[in-house]
């Protein structure tokens, strides 16, 4: 039978059960952040619990470092090399990502034109909210970085995603060629890399902003988070990575035994620090973090890795994607509706509440609208590309998706 698939299809390999657990837990920590920002929860939290919720943002760079690794660990194998099977790979992906994008889209039209509107009336150009105006449709606000967040502002991670694919299948091929000493050498490479701008921002403040985190702007700040180029880094180390994973025995844990926990347990310790780290270095220092954990993860053995492969969060962080593009919408509305409502809730009584909206309509939305567009979107994609033989979902049935 292997003789009939394409060399752009994925290989059939072990279900990742661990990494979908992590999809939801990292897209629960970018929902926190959220909510930490809209609602002021600093006032009052202890230090490290300030720290943790504001550190959510990194949860992008995770989504991206695990992008890089499922892509590889799937494709690494049996890369599309022709163009036929690089139209397919890259079909494959627009059908797994951008039905819940545009809906996304749709459901945020609303507020962003009423916003728009409403400084047209007061005399006001916004220009950068209408060049993402045309620009967010095709997945490229994030190359002008001021206008990334404008139209449903969380789109930004898929404007940056979808470059990645575009350069997937020739970062693949480069990886692939390598030994696991080479590979260990880019990684190294690709973090120092990662680190040179934020570095120097962190000297020269050409914003001239004395004090920098994630809810001060400035033109290079904005570029240094959202341009796709920058944050190519955490892509490349999450597929060199997946390299060093295949490479490892079969059976064996990846890393010695306590050790996945342990990287687990300094993780969540530097989140509780973060806001003392410079913060423009945040996303190439954890990503480092990030990649241990994805190294060791599916291979481990204890009570974290069978949490996460567990059914409910299998469920959860299937159905995370949904949740990270549509959580921003549901917030708005829910707020909308009890307002005009004349009903006040509590934050203790109204988080809840829409943590748990937010949960079942992503669920619905990926049984419903997700899967059943993507197979349609690839059947339509395959049709003319048949006789290559090449398609396929890059999730390869590990569940994970992208930020």
């Amino acid at each position: 039978m292997d003789g009939q698939r394409g060399i752009g299809t994925p290989v059939a390999k072990p279900h990742l059960g661990a990494l979908t657990g992590v999809r939801f837990i990292a897209a629960l920590h970018v929902i926190a952040f959220h909510l930490y920002h809209r609602f002021c929860l600093s006032e009052g939290a202890p230090p490290g619990v300030h720290d943790l919720l504001k550190a959510g943002h990194l949860g992008v760079a995770l989504f991206f470092v695990l992008s890089g690794f499922i892509l590889g660990y799937n494709y690494l194998e049996r890369l599309p090399r022709t163009s036929a099977q690089r139209r397919a790979f890259w079909g494959a992906r627009f059908a797994r990502v951008y039905p819940v994008y545009l809906l996304g889209l749709v459901v945020t039209a609303p507020f962003f034109l009423r916003w728009i509107l409403n400084d047209v009336q007061a005399g006001q150009w916004p220009w950068m909210n209408l060049l993402g105006l045309g620009l967010s449709p095709l997945l490229l606000q994030s190359w002008v970085p001021e206008s990334a967040l404008g139209w449903n502002a969380v789109g930004w991670s898929l404007s940056d995603e979808a470059f990645f694919y575009a350069c997937f299948p020739f970062l693949g091929a480069w990886v692939a060629r390598l030994g696991r000493s080479k590979v260990l050498q880019v990684a190294a490479g690709v973090v120092a890399a990662g680190c040179v701008l934020p570095i120097i921002y962190v000297l020269t403040k050409p914003d001239g902003l004395e004090r920098v985190d994630a809810f001060t702007t400035g033109p290079w700040l904005v570029a240094l988070r959202f341009l796709p180029l920058q944050r190519l880094a955490e892509f490349l180390l999450g597929i060199c990575v997946a390299r060093l994973f295949m490479s490892h025995p079969q059976g064996r844990p990846a890393l010695p035994r306590g050790m996945t926990g342990a990287v687990a347990l300094t993780t969540l310790a530097l989140f509780c620090l973060h806001d003392r780290l410079p913060f423009p270095l945040g996303p190439s220092l954890f990503s480092l973090l990030f990649a241990a954990l994805l190294y060791g993860l599916p291979l481990a053995r204890g009570l974290l890795p069978r949490v996460l492969a567990s059914k409910p969060l299998h469920v959860l962080g299937e159905a995370s994607y949904a949740l990270y593009i549509l959580h921003m919408p549901v917030l708005d509305l829910m707020q909308k509706m009890t307002a005009r409502a004349g009903a006040e809730l509590p934050l203790p009584v109204f988080v809840p509440l829409f943590l748990l909206v937010a949960l079942g309509v992503s669920v619905a939305v990926f049984r419903f609208v997700e899967e059943p567009a993507r197979r349609a979107l690839r059947q339509w994609f395959e049709r003319p590309m048949a006789h290559a033989h090449s398609g396929g979902d890059a999730s390869g049935g590990t569940g994970a998706a992208p930020a």
